[in-house]
């Protein structure tokens, strides 16, 4: 009697601490996966958000003076469009990895790049002057303020998350 209550409790350990390491791995393997999708993300709104700034120096501070060549921000432009089409790419995946404190602010940050990528590629192909682009250029200024925000607390909440 003794030796099969002792095998019964061994079984139920055994089978307990298999549980228990198949939860611990399951969790630790979703989230290595949310950390390479925030870190694909967080590093390419990165990049996005430095190519806006200088295209930004560009298009507003130094091409109006004739210091910027007009091909070098057609060429920065059209890079930020490969960019920002890889960001929404890549959002979907921190939507789907969740939590909405991150997915939400991601969103924002996504969308707020693809207005200002908009306004970029407007104010560059209409060639505006003077009052035109000042008011382009305030509203881009604005945007971007709201981007420094947006990439500020997708950086702060993503690593609650992991």
């Amino acid at each position: 009697m003794s030796a099969v209550l002792g095998a019964l409790v061994g079984a139920l350990a055994t089978g307990g601490g298999a549980y228990i390491s198949g939860r611990y791995a399951a969790k630790t393997q979703k989230k290595q996966a949310r950390r390479e999708v925030y870190r694909v993300f967080l590093s390419e709104l990165t990049s996005v958000h430095m190519q806006i700034a200088k295209i930004r120096e560009l298009l507003f501070y130094l091409n109006p003076h004739g210091e910027a060549d007009p091909n070098t921000i057609k060429a920065e432009l059209a890079d930020l469009k490969v960019k920002v089409g890889r960001l929404r790419d890549l959002e979907v995946g921190v939507r789907l990895e969740g939590p909405q404190s991150v997915a939400s602010p991601a969103n924002e940050a996504t969308r707020q790049v693809s207005r200002i990528e908009h306004r970029l590629e407007f104010a560059h192909s209409r060639n505006l002057q003077d009052n035109d682009l000042l008011r382009v250029m305030e509203v881009v200024e604005g945007e971007y303020g709201s981007l420094d925000e947006l990439v500020g607390r997708v950086h702060c909440e993503a690593p609650k998350h992991l």
